[in-house]
């Protein structure tokens, strides 16, 4: 820094630097050659360019204050509409009046508001008279604040000074933020912010200048008017700041919109849509540009007041939401934190009804390392957990609606369970139990914030809380609860259900006619071809030659048809020996592919030790009840995934009660949309006169659809009447002209020609779009479809024909397959003769 210590310190100018610093600096720069040339051609110095901006910028911070223009009646007794300049009626101490006395108040010295100005409350001053002014101001260029002074007589008068016509108070301004209310989680001491101020701080060089510019706008008692002096004493001059352009002044969101624009943006964000867009849509109605954090905070206002005030915890907030929102019924499990002791909190489906309150009857299944009590232990310091009012430790909700527990009484036969994770800012998983409706869709039937993935948790869930949600009959009509093969989810299914039970026991259960069944996709997916212990060797496999990946794909696809199609016993006990045989022949080269013995040998083990032994929870001949064809949870799946993926879903950031709210919010929607769209089906007909007569007016869309489809397939099949109770079905394969011996023949001779002399797995890689598709179609031709047993099966069955009517067992055992999806036994009419003269 650049000193002079031969004069001292003169007086400090604006910026912090004085004369002797613009001559020192002067000095220095004269000594360049281009400062030299300057000087001597006339021009000016640096330091008297410095002096001449400084005292430019000086003059702009003293200004006269610009038009301010508000609306106005014409007279006391007329309220047509004029436009007035309150900056001309501000004449200043010298020029300027007092207010009239009451009794002299008229048209020609006073401007009054229209008729309907007539109220002097805080809230009608804040949203029609303050709006107003401050509008007009920033219009002029700067913001002002207005403040209520009360008059004898019930008279007074709104102040209105410049932002910069006070000092700043550090003080107040502290005393101010402390007694703000701390939304964070952290109990951590908050970190200190850098605030600024727009009021001038005094003793502050250069910023220690307070603005004079002030007017008032009274209030009359006697006439409930609001009037403005057409002279008064106000001053029009502003001092120590210069003007601001109107597009860069923020004002308070109440002063920047109007209510209804104001009311608009709170719906927007009432109905999810995000600050950014919310603010986004403020901007194109109004043309108002409000920050974020204005959007935030007045959604933040919103859901205080809407989900119990910011002080409370995101139980209180959940509690309160769920407890008095209509249509809503809603179950809770708390743990007392000193005695552990579990009860339960329920709310029926009336507004506001207060909580009933009782013990957990119950016990719920536990040991001494997972239960209740155990879980409340390592909960202990989770504030957001904690109800308030009585210092409980919430465990669990569930919930549901109005809807879904009509739509569960009317379709009670199928459901399917499952969790999710992110929804919420607690961690809860999200377990959603979902039926299907007429229509093949899903819909909701209960939701629950789950503690964890323990066993006490789901058996509170399905023996505790679906009772409390769906107290009819509604549980006991249940035929088939779908899950996955979660250990600790399945036991606590299977301690409530009674549908493979014995009547007396079953009886005892709350799901008394149900079965529970697995996930095959889990199953056969998870457990088999992307399981650790198998996925090397079958990828290995596969990658080994393309007819082996074959015979690998059809080795999966009759692992499917024991789960979809084999719908008695005595199938799937042909089946599995046949499989069995397939798997042990040693003569791999009349296979499609062949398949090294251990490799064989491992795929067995899998269906033995982990497929077969679980036939009761997955092959479809155990399964005699209406689960809608659904053999996974894909369904469960899919909502979870679409509802995380929706705009107006839930975040892993949403705390309870929005999670909840946006939860029910979506299933409401979807819900009002199906409703409108049955309501036309079942008011509506087809404009077609074919469509009219391929369908029935009083069946479903889907139903129509569904028997539209099996009409048209009834086509491909043949049918025999055995007896009055059995039918033999067939493919027609005279129709289609296929025999399987040519026909596999052919396509493996096609195949292979593809492969002649180069590796598989690389050419495979290199077959152009058309190859692909072609191959494809070689492998469909093989495998048949999803509709269709193997092709080597139907191969087994068409070499054993031979057997038909001349041994006794064999015929007893094809007789047995009465299954529609299959294609059925290969038979002729003499052949049917000869079963029937043997039989």
């Amino acid at each position: 820094m650049i000193t002079n210590t031969a004069n001292p310190p003169s007086t400090a100018v604006r910026g912090g630097f004085d004369d002797n610093a613009y001559e020192v600096v002067e000095k220095a720069l004269s000594q360049s050659e281009g400062q030299s040339a300057r000087q001597q051609s006339g021009s000016m110095s640096y330091g008297q360019s410095l002096r001449n901006l400084m005292h430019l910028q000086e003059d702009a911070n003293t200004w006269t204050c610009p038009p301010l223009l508000i609306n106005v009646a014409a007279s006391s007794t007329s309220d047509d509409i004029i436009q007035i300049d309150i900056a001309e009626t501000l004449l200043g101490r010298e020029g300027g009046r007092n207010v009239p006395s009451p009794e002299k108040r008229n048209d020609d010295n006073c401007y009054w508001f229209a008729k309907i100005f007539n109220i002097n409350t805080d809230e009608f001053r804040e949203k029609e008279i303050v709006r107003e002014i401050k509008a007009a101001c920033r219009a002029a260029g700067f913001t002002v604040n207005c403040k209520y002074k009360k008059m004898e007589y019930g008279n007074g008068c709104i102040e209105v000074k410049c932002c910069r016509g006070t000092y700043h108070c550090e003080e107040k301004s502290l005393a101010h933020n402390r007694k703000k209310a701390r939304s964070t989680k952290s109990n951590a001491a908050p970190k200190a912010i850098k605030k600024k101020t727009t009021k001038p701080v005094h003793g502050q060089d250069g910023n220690d200048t307070r603005c004079p510019f002030h007017f008032q706008i009274y209030w009359d008692e006697k006439r409930q008017r609001w009037f403005l002096p057409k002279i008064q004493r106000g001053n029009r001059v502003h001092c120590g700041h210069s003007p601001i352009d109107p597009a860069d002044i923020k004002l308070e969101t109440k002063n920047s919109i109007s209510p209804e624009e104001e009311e608009i943006a709170r719906d927007s964000l009432q109905s999810h849509i995000s600050t950014a867009a919310t603010q986004n849509l403020i901007r194109t109605r109004t043309g108002e540009t409000l920050s974020w954090q204005q959007v935030y905070h007045m959604k933040k206002r919103q859901e205080n007041a809407q989900y119990g005030g910011n002080e409370n915890t995101a139980c209180d907030r959940l509690l309160h939401y769920l407890t008095t929102t209509d249509g809503i019924s809603c179950t809770f499990l708390f743990a007392d934190p000193k005695t552990h002791l579990l009860s339960e909190k329920v709310k029926k489906d009336k507004r506001n009804s207060a909580l009933t309150v009782e013990q957990l009857g119950k016990q719920l299944l536990g040991d001494d390392t997972d239960s209740p009590a155990i879980y409340a232990k390592g909960l202990k310091g989770r504030k957001e957990l904690i109800h308030t009012e009585t210092g409980e430790l919430m465990l669990a909700v569930a919930f549901t609606t109005d809807n879904q527990r009509r739509k569960f009484d009317m379709f009670p036969e199928f459901v399917s369970g499952d969790d999710t994770e992110g929804t919420n800012s607690e961690k809860r998983s999200l377990y959603t139990l979902l039926g299907k409706d007429q229509n093949e869709k899903v819909f909701p039937i209960a939701w629950a914030f789950m503690p964890s993935k323990s066993q006490w948790a789901y058996d509170w869930f399905f023996g505790v809380a679906m009772p409390k949600l769906h107290p009819g009959d509604a549980i006991k009509r249940v035929e088939i609860v779908l899950t996955d093969a979660d250990k600790q989810e399945t036991m606590a299914v299977e301690n409530n259900i009674g549908g493979n039970l014995k009547p007396s026991v079953a009886e005892l259960r709350l799901f008394i006619n149900a079965l529970h069944r697995w996930c095959a996709w889990h199953r056969i997916n998870r457990n088999f071809t992307q399981d650790s212990k198998y996925k090397p060797t079958l990828t290995r496999v596969k990658n080994s030659c393309v007819l082996s990946k074959i015979e690998v794909d059809v080795l999966e696809r009759w692992l499917w048809y024991f789960i979809k199609n084999y719908e008695t016993e005595e199938e799937v006990n042909f089946c599995r020996k046949l499989l069995d045989e397939y798997l042990n022949d040693e003569q791999q080269n009349l296979h499609i592919g062949e398949v090294d013995k251990a490799d064989r040998q491992l795929m067995l083990e899998f269906i033995t030790s982990s497929f077969q032994n679980h036939r009761h929870k997955l092959f479809e001949s155990k399964f005699n009840c209406a689960h809608m064809g659904n053999v996974t949870t894909s369904a469960s799946e899919a909502y979870h995934r679409g509802l995380k993926k929706a705009a107006l879903g839930p975040t892993p950031g949403c705390d309870l009660c929005i999670a909840a709210k946006k939860i029910i919010d979506l299933a409401n929607l979807r819900e009002d949309e199906k409703s409108k769209k049955a309501a036309f089906d079942a008011h509506a007909t087809f404009g077609k006169a074919d469509d009219r007569e391929r369908t029935v007016q009083e069946f479903s869309t889907f139903c129509n659809d569904k028997l539209s489809t099996e009409s048209e397939s009834s086509d491909d099949y043949l049918q025999f009447r055995t007896a009055e109770d059995t039918f033999l079905v067939k493919c027609d394969y005279d129709k289609f002209d296929l025999d399987f011996d040519q026909e596999l023949g052919t396509s493996i001779d096609q195949i292979n020609s593809l492969f002649d002399n180069e590796d598989s797995a690389a050419k495979e890689e290199e077959l152009d779009e058309a190859e692909t598709k072609k191959l494809d179609r070689l492998k469909e031709r093989l495998l048949g479809n999803c509709t269709s047993v193997t092709a080597e099966y139907r191969t087994m069955l068409h070499e054993s024909c031979q057997h038909y009517g001349r041994n006794d067992e064999l015929t007893d055992a094809y007789m047995d397959l009465r299954s529609a999806e299959l294609p059925g036994i290969i038979v002729t009419d003499e052949e049917v003769a000869s079963i029937k003269s043997t039989t």
